[in-house]
This record gives structure tokens, sequence and C-alpha cells, in this order.
């Protein structure tokens, strides 16, 4: 099951085959209906009805980020901070 944050349906029985290093390969028409391109990270979870895999927020993906970047020796802070005094 594929949530993106609406009510789940099931659109059509799709099978795939779990490789010998626990991926799975989700079905191209699933792919392009719902935007996941390669790269992208989806979340998993457990639900009681099974695995659901959902697109990752954008928000919280730059809220994990936040603070995280470093140009040269400056701290993303330090950074933001030298250019809004100039």
């Amino acid at each position: 099951m594929l949530d993106i944050g609406l009510s789940c349906t099931y659109r059509n029985n799709m099978n795939t085959k779990v490789g010998e290093r626990g991926q799975v390969t989700i079905p191209k028409s699933v792919r392009d209906r719902y935007g996941i391109q390669p790269g992208m990270e989806l979340e998993v979870h457990e639900s009681a009805d099974g695995i659901v895999l959902r697109k990752q927020d954008l928000g919280r993906t730059l809220e994990r980020l936040k603070g995280t970047a470093s140009i040269g020796n400056l701290s993303t802070d330090e950074f933001l901070a030298k250019i809004r005094d100039e």
C-alpha cells in the first residue's frame, strides 16, 4: 500500500519480489502516478494493515537538515550572520 496522506484505495493488485538485499521494485505505473523519482527517499511505516510507504514530506526533510550545512569553516548560522551583516 502506498499512502500519500490521502485515504487509501486499492486500484490494482501488483506483485513484486524482494531481492537478496531487501530491495523492492515499485512498479513504473505506481512511480509515475505518485511522482516517485530515482534517489527520492520514502518513509516506511508499520501499520495494523501492513507496511506503508510515504513520499518524504519536504518540510520534515528541511527541518531535519536545518543547521547541518557548512560553508568553508563557517556553520550555517555563522554564514547567515555574515551575509546579513554585509
